[in-house]
């Protein structure tokens, strides 16, 4: 495969600073990191390091500017992600947020609601508790919280999942 070269041509013309600039971020933040930091990647979760990458416009970079977002190109945020993962940045705080929920959410909710229920609308914020791992994380909604809930209307359980039941009304 020595012979094999991918080119890419679509890297905007502020590529290389943007790659430079989060490299630099990268070496600072990542420079007390113990060894298993970057072996979990992914699923590692640093809340402190989310909400730095959200305060430089790094979460919801392609999102629209009414949802929270910074409307910057797919190849903006590909160097982003490139670059952290390069370096296995613990990115589990903010990564289902960012690449799955967030876009679903601008492409589907009313824009009446769109500043208030994006997670990117404050930097300050990120990552949302709802989107993190974290078993002791409060919730944004009670959509969002861990264990069953009962329906006021039904009494009935509605999605059970793991974790601890959420305490309600009639069990507090």
């Amino acid at each position: 495969m020595a012979g094999l070269r991918f080119d890419l041509r679509d890297t905007p013309a502020g590529a290389p600073a943007l790659r430079a600039t989060l490299r630099a971020f990268l070496a600072e933040a990542g420079r007390d990191w113990p060894p298993i930091v970057p072996a979990y990647s992914w699923m590692g979760f640093d809340r402190d390091f989310s909400r730095e990458v959200g305060k430089r416009g790094w979460i919801g970079m392609t999102w629209p500017a009414a949802y929270g977002g910074g409307e910057r190109s797919a190849m903006e945020r590909y160097v982003v992600l490139e670059e952290m993962l390069a370096v296995g940045a613990p990115v589990g705080a903010h990564w289902i947020g960012d690449r799955q929920s967030g876009p679903s959410s601008s492409a589907s909710a009313p824009r009446s609601s769109a500043a208030n229920s994006s997670p990117a609308s404050s930097a300050a914020s990120w990552p949302s508790p709802s989107a993190s791992p974290s078993p002791t994380a409060a919730p944004t909604s009670p959509a969002c919280a861990p264990g069953p809930r009962r329906s006021p209307a039904a009494g009935a359980s509605t999605a059970a999942r793991s974790g601890p039941p959420t305490p309600t009304a009639a069990t507090s």
